[in-house]
């Protein structure tokens, strides 16, 4: 009897629902919401919990921790005066490599499609 039968033939027990960890992550999430909001100097966002186990959130790390590191470092040395005069350089930087990603991914399917090429990624 092969797997699909047999749990078509003998059922399957029911999976009950995990209240505890749902508490635990809505308690977290509220705890973080609340310390951002209290404490304008609270480091943690909460949209951080959501992506904070997969596989993008390993890809994406260091430079949402650079990210931070050159906000830190401007607001200290520099003031919110010198971090608002920077935002408009890292919002530059951060179009140039959405343009330079949607070039090289232009890139590589021209090449795979008409020249039937593979082309690396950069």
């Amino acid at each position: 009897m092969g797997n699909a039968q047999y749990y078509i033939v003998q059922g399957q027990a029911a999976v009950l629902p995990h209240y505890g960890a749902l508490a635990y992550g809505f308690l977290k999430t509220g705890a973080v919401i609340f310390l951002r909001a209290r404490f304008y100097w609270w480091p943690v966002h909460p949209i951080g919990l959501l992506i904070q186990d997969n596989w993008f959130a390993h890809r994406i790390w260091l430079p949402f921790f650079l990210g931070w590191l050159c906000k830190v470092s401007i607001m200290k040395l520099g003031g919110g005066r010198q971090l608002k005069a920077a935002r408009n350089f890292f919002i530059a930087f951060v179009v140039v490599e959405g343009f330079f990603g949607c070039l090289s991914a232009l890139v590589r399917w021209t090449g795979e499609v008409f020249w039937n090429v593979t082309v690396p990624g950069f």
